[in-house]
């Protein structure tokens, strides 16, 4: 992780180092200082008085110090007896026995200590640190000499810096991020992107990758006419998801049709796959036939993250409910004589600890009742879900498409609720597919990074916590 940092590292602005040729100076300054250790600039981090097994260490290239947990630190140590190199793995765990001891445990051991000893939060102390790279690799750590509470043995450990870094901004500027990180609503219309510069460069793959990542939906005119033409699109996003409806899947609408799932009427705004417990991530439609005729069957979109907010400051209480009691979602689907069964349990609105949300579950087709709510708290949930439906029903933030022939839409099944007015005229025929979330982020991480962009800039509602 730091091994390619190159900050410079040097103690805060309360240490003060000293340099001595001694091999082991033993000497502690009053300002928790030990100087010595052949050249080698050290000193003994101080503990925290208020927060409980924490010590004080100065942030690297800042002007700052920061309280770490020792186990935090001892756990995070990347030395090569503690994390392998090829898969920078940890090999360590806190509970095995001193990886600097050659001996092996003895039988009276559990994994090298006593079963008597004491294993806590606390048993590792951090008795000393220095800056002193030996080798390029070695720049980005900090060299951390821990001590073993329960034998008294001791373990010098490389922790990186840039983690250290990391550590500190994450806690101390906490709600900055976090506000950063939230979406902001969809409301200018979309601009739409021709297939040809779609596919033609990384950077146009880039631009679409942004505006599912930014604004959750994307649409591209102009796409080939084959039946293969979602999976290709779709595969630029990362591998097409293979759910109980295949690779790809078909709707066709017309209006012979009776009232179904995929009918001629209205098809009020819902999720794909709720009852899966990771549903699709990308949601792709391509629309291979549209009769020339057609009037209706127009596809709607609404930032369903944007209502749930607006939800939240203008019915508090009834927001909360959304947020405590699971709902049942169910699904079953038949094909060639077999069913497949799909149910899943969770709330419609899902929150972090800070109270952001972090997800958003709506499927008012399928969602069976509240088999694992109590009696008393169903009325309190039936108000809250109808105020909450008649918000999405009401919202100004509805965006409509009237696809033309091989326009392509796709859009965050995780973000987007989606629906369709009723189909008045004509036909259509839509060919979709799913990408899964964690492929999508993949994708745009990995080209953000390329060009020195941060990755997971915004929540895509994929219940990441942070």
């Amino acid at each position: 992780m730091g091994g390619n940092a190159s900050t410079n590292f040097s103690p805060g602005p309360e240490t003060k180092t000293t340099n001595s040729s001694e091999d082991k100076a033993t000497k502690t300054l009053s300002t928790g200082i030990i100087a010595g250790l052949t050249g080698k600039q050290s000193w003994v981090p101080r503990k925290d008085d208020v927060l409980k097994g924490h010590v004080k260490l100065p942030v690297p290239g800042l002007a700052v110090d920061h309280s770490y947990h020792t186990m935090w630190l001892r756990i995070n140590c990347h030395c090569p007896q503690c994390t392998t190199t090829v898969s920078n793995q940890r090999s360590f765990s806190p509970w095995h026995y001193n990886p600097d001891l050659n001996s092996k445990p003895s039988p009276d051991f559990l994994f090298g200590h006593s079963s008597k000893e004491p294993f806590s939060s606390q048993t590792f102390e951090v008795t000393r640190c220095w800056d002193s790279p030996t080798s390029e690799k070695d720049e980005g750590m900090l060299d951390v000499e821990f001590q073993d509470g329960r034998d008294g043995s001791q373990h010098v450990g490389k922790v990186p810096k840039e983690l250290l870094v990391k550590m500190y901004k994450e806690t101390t500027f906490a709600k900055q991020i976090s506000a950063a990180r939230t979406p902001r609503p969809l409301v200018e219309p979309v601009e739409p992107m021709n297939y040809t510069d779609f596919v033609s460069s990384d950077e146009s793959l880039f631009r679409a990758l942004s505006q599912l990542m930014f604004n959750g939906v994307v649409l591209i005119k102009g796409a080939p006419s084959h039946t293969e033409t979602i999976q290709m699109c779709m595969s630029k996003f990362g591998p097409i998801e293979d759910t109980i409806y295949g690779l790809d899947w078909r709707v066709k609408i017309h209006l012979d049709q009776s009232e179904n799932a995929i009918g001629v009427n209205f098809k009020d705004y819902h999720m794909d796959l709720v009852c899966f417990e990771s549903g699709p991530g990308l949601q792709g439609l391509h629309a291979y036939q549209v009769d020339s005729s057609c009037e209706g069957g127009d596809s709607l979109l609404l930032d369903i993250f944007a209502i749930a907010e607006e939800f939240r400051q203008l019915h508090p209480s009834l927001f909360k409910t959304l947020t405590q009691i699971p709902v049942t979602f169910n699904s079953v689907y038949s094909k060639e004589e077999k069913e497949a069964h799909k149910c899943s349990h969770k709330p419609h609105i899902e929150v972090n600890r800070d109270d952001v949300i972090v997800a958003v579950n709506w499927v008012p087709q399928t969602d069976l009742g509240l088999f694992l709510a109590k009696q008393e708290e169903i009325d309190d949930y039936y108000q809250a879900y109808c105020k909450f439906g008649q918000m999405i029903q009401d919202s100004k933030l509805r965006h409509r498409f009237k696809l033309e022939e091989n326009d392509v839409l796709i859009f965050n099944n995780r973000r987007m609720v989606h629906g369709r007015s009723a189909l008045k005229s004509g036909s259509r025929y839509l060919i979709g597919a799913f990408v899964t979330i964690d492929n999508f982020l993949q994708k745009y991480n990995d080209m953000a990074m390329d060009r020195g962009l941060k990755p997971n800039p915004v929540r895509v509602g994929n219940q990441d916590r942070a």
